[in-house]
């Protein structure tokens, strides 16, 4: 028997990993805890007939169950290593019952969780308390090894590495429908559509696009899409707010979440992206992006630059940009998106995904 416990709260992304599980399982069985808030997961009793799967809703039969399923777990799989008070005790309860543990990193859990400096006692306990547990886990499954490389110089675990990544919400399918729709219109258009960031965390670093883009602005006729629809409520309404004051109409923020097909149509409609980061994020929209023949910018300093340079994927460096080294902005060259695409079609597609996913539940039933 396998364990998962799913502590992410995006419930799009349970629901594509979940018909990857679906498909891979044949007489293996998993039982699947999340641990997030049940009122994010809409479609919970459907997904508990086909499987077992349990939400948060009673508290002591959730409890009896996990704690049972734990000492009868053959690996446990941590999907997202979460610092909540309640996750970490279960955590040391799998270490104590000396169970093999698979820590899938998503990327915030290392960066926010574990790398960021502590900012009181409490904080700065549970670090220490994580990174203890992180050398307790012996595999640890990463999209991009760079992140792996970072969690071994920054806890000494001597856990193995896995490549495995989790379906993207917006799949291919929906980028080719929603491509042939619009391609006519793209034609004919002279605004420039531009994208900035995938959310309202700080650590998108939006004024400093915003203020590059007010330069450019008088020179190219641009139209910026910002998604906004989760994250910090009062960082969203300041980036709204400086957006709408330099740009008014043609500042179209995003404040409600989108379902994939309209998200889709929103990628496949922009020009030009422009992540800001100072660390691995948004890679579920950037592949999207590169997959659509997009232009993309990212910074040359994080991991992920690292990686689609291992794949041959080109990218563009935000820090160049914003510093006004980039001559070639709004200029593309249609065989870089081609090449990008088939790259990214071929390494990153749904059934490479399940291949992945079905290796490392076979391999674990059979270690």
């Amino acid at each position: 028997m396998i364990v998962h416990f799913y502590n992410s709260s995006s419930y799009i992304y349970f629901q594509e990993w979940y018909r990857i599980l679906e498909k891979t399982v044949s007489n293996t069985k998993h039982v699947i805890f999340v641990l997030s808030n049940p009122n994010n997961f809409p479609m919970a009793t459907n997904l508990q007939e086909r499987n077992e799967i349990y939400f948060l809703h009673s508290k002591y039969e959730f409890l009896k169950k996990l704690v049972w399923s734990i000492f009868k777990a053959k690996r446990i799989i941590i999907h997202y290593l979460d610092p909540e008070s309640r996750k970490i005790a279960l955590y040391i309860l799998c270490v104590f019952a000396r169970k093999k543990i698979t820590w899938v990193l998503w990327g915030g859990d290392l960066y926010h969780n574990i790398l960021q400096e502590p900012k009181n006692i409490k904080s700065r306990f549970k670090t220490w308390l994580l990174k203890r547990i992180v050398l307790s886990i012996d595999e640890i499954a990463a999209f991009l090894k760079e992140d792996f490389d970072i969690a071994v110089a920054s806890t000494g675990t001597k856990a193995r590495y896995r490549y495995l990544f989790y379906p993207n919400p917006v799949n291919f399918d929906m980028l080719d429908q929603q491509s042939e729709k619009v391609s006519q219109m793209m034609k004919n258009k002279s605004t420039l559509k531009i994208m900035i960031g995938n959310s309202a965390n700080p650590s998108n670093n939006h004024f400093e696009i915003l203020d590059f883009l007010n330069k450019i602005s008088k020179k190219i006729d641009v139209e910026i899409i910002c998604p906004l629809s989760y994250g910090d409520l009062d960082y969203a309404k300041s980036v709204i707010a400086y957006g709408k004051e330099k740009f008014g109409d043609r500042f179209i923020p995003l404040t409600k979440i989108l379902e994939p097909e309209e998200y889709a149509k929103l990628l496949v409609n922009a020009d030009i992206a422009i992540f800001n980061h100072k660390r691995q994020q948004a890679l579920g929209n950037i592949l999207a992006l590169l997959y659509a023949r997009k232009k993309v910018y990212i910074r040359s300093d994080i991991s992920t630059w690292k990686f689609f340079e291992r794949y041959g994927i080109r990218v563009y460096d935000t820090q160049t940009l914003i510093s006004g080294e980039d001559a070639n902005f709004e200029r593309f060259d249609q065989k870089i998106g081609e090449k990008n695409r088939e790259i990214v079609a071929k390494e990153f597609g749904s059934e490479r995904c399940a291949e992945l996913w079905k290796k490392a539940f076979e391999d674990y039933i059979n270690e």
